[in-house]
Parts: C-alpha cells; structure tokens; sequence
C-alpha cells in the first residue's frame, strides 16, 4: 500500500468519524457548556434531543429491517445484528443533523449550506469504505434532515 493510498484512506476514515459517537458525545458536552454559560437550555436541549431521536428511529428501523453491509458483519444476537445491519446509515443521519445544527447556530447562508454539503461528505465517506451503500446513506441523510426539522418545530 502506497503513501497515498494511506493517506487517503485516513482521510475518508477522519471524515467518517464526524458521524460517529465519538464526535456527537463531544459536541454534546459542549452544547451542554454552552447552554450552561449562556443561560439557554434551547441549544443543548435541541442537540442532544435530536441525537437521541436518531439513534431510537435507527434503532427500530434496524430492528425491524436487516440488510446486510457491503462487507458482510457476522452477528449472533440482537444487538449485534442491529450493528451489523446497514439500514439506514446512522453515520450519515448524525453527520446531516449535526452539520445543520452547527450551520444554523453560526448563521448566513453560505455557512448553513457549507456546513450541509460538509455532512453528506459523512455519507460519502461511509459508501468508500463499504460500510453503507448510497441508498443508506441517503435515507440516513434524509433522516437527518427530518429529524432537525422536527426537532425546530418543536422548538
């Protein structure tokens, strides 16, 4: 494997991971702080909410649906024939919800739509390294997407 080949397979990997637990976990933490020191629980309520929504539909979706990954995960119980199934991507849906929610927090347009085109760079991400195809990617955007509009009517 070639300097290159490397590299780029670092890249796709580090842009996958801005759907991953990981990264949600720490910018609720600091929507948390920041809801803290600005005296509005709106902000934090809106992101961790969310997060939890999409993590309950994926859930149920996949518990309910198995498609198997492009590279087949072996699974023995329920909870990891959850993880092992591909439907929809919850990569992709975290990385739209996130990337919409940073995008609106900052404002203007140009931002909100950079912010948008960062997030599907997430499901892009996921198709190269054959844990998803595009149809669950775009579902899982699609979820994003749904679950940040819901979640701004209620707020």
């Amino acid at each position: 494997m070639g300097i290159t080949t490397r590299f780029y397979g670092e890249v796709v990997r580090d842009i996958s991971s801005f759907g991953g637990f990981a990264f949600s976990a720490i910018m609720s933490v600091i929507f948390i702080f920041m809801g803290l020191i600005s005296q509005n629980n709106e902000v934090w309520l809106f992101f961790v909410f969310g997060h939890v929504a999409l993590i309950a539909i994926v859930f149920l979706v996949r518990l309910v649906y198995f498609k198997n990954r492009p590279e087949k995960m072996q699974h023995k119980g329920v909870l990891e024939k959850i993880e092992a199934s591909s439907f929809p991507s919850l990569h992709a849906a975290r990385g739209m919800f996130c990337a919409l929610t940073i995008g609106s927090l900052i404002g203007g347009q140009f931002v909100y739509v950079l912010f948008g085109l960062l997030g599907g760079l997430v499901g892009v991400a996921r198709v190269l390294l054959r844990r998803h195809d595009v149809v669950d990617v775009i579902f899982g955007a699609l979820l994003g997407i749904g679950v940040y509009i819901g979640m701004l009517m209620l707020v």
